[in-house]
């Protein structure tokens, strides 16, 4: 049994990013890293191809539409209701509880 995945020639065992990309380009191997959320932001081929759509949210901003057609792009014209928005809809005209009955969870940040 082996110690650990097999290693490929000429990439080290713990390679950094740019080592990986490097060896591939030298052996014309096609590839590109694979980004954490926080690294997308900062990627310029992102940006250049409106990936990110700056749509305001009670979060953070949010992924665009994909694929991006020349033609038909699509859009986001919002990003839903703010959080509990239809708490009183659900909570007293779907199940019927009172203004008493839904000031607890409340009170105790529940909804």
């Amino acid at each position: 049994m082996a110690d650990g995945p097999p290693s490929i020639p000429g990439i080290p065992t713990d390679p950094s990013v740019a080592e990986v990309l490097g060896t591939c380009a030298d052996a014309q191997v096609p590839c590109g890293p694979v980004y954490a959320i926080d690294e997308i932001f900062d990627d310029p081929q992102y940006a250049a191809r409106g990936n990110i759509a700056m749509v305001p949210t009670r979060i953070a901003d949010m992924a665009n539409v994909m694929p991006r057609l020349t033609g038909t792009p699509g859009a986001i014209d919002w990003a839903g209701k703010p959080l509990a928005s239809d708490n009183e809809s659900v909570f007293q005209g779907l199940l019927g509880l009172s203004d008493e009955e839904i000031a607890a969870p409340r009170d105790k940040g529940v909804i």
